[in-house]
């Protein structure tokens, strides 16, 4: 699997449908937020507090999001916040 690089844009959209995904129960759960943490770091090159992301509406981010290959690798990472989460 090869990872897209996301622009500045796509990072800060995809970030906030994580999150949003994230918080689903109510709270960010420990390794929900450390698979955040280590996307920021490793993919996304951004380190924003977790807690103070805004969450996002998913038409919000079909806009930014164009790329086929970009929105296939968001819902990915999406699924496994999911899984981490509970």
């Amino acid at each position: 699997m090869e990872l897209i690089r996301p622009t500045p844009d796509e990072a800060r959209a995809g970030l906030r449908a994580m999150v949003t995904v994230a918080r689903a129960p109510g709270w960010i759960a420990p390794p929900a937020r450390a698979l955040i943490d280590a996307a920021q770091g490793f993919l996304l090159g951004t380190d924003l507090d977790v807690d103070r992301i805004e969450g996002i509406e998913p038409a919000d981010v079909a806009c930014v999001l164009e790329r086929r290959g970009m929105r296939r690798q968001l819902v990915q990472g999406m699924i496994l916040v999911s899984m981490a989460s509970g």
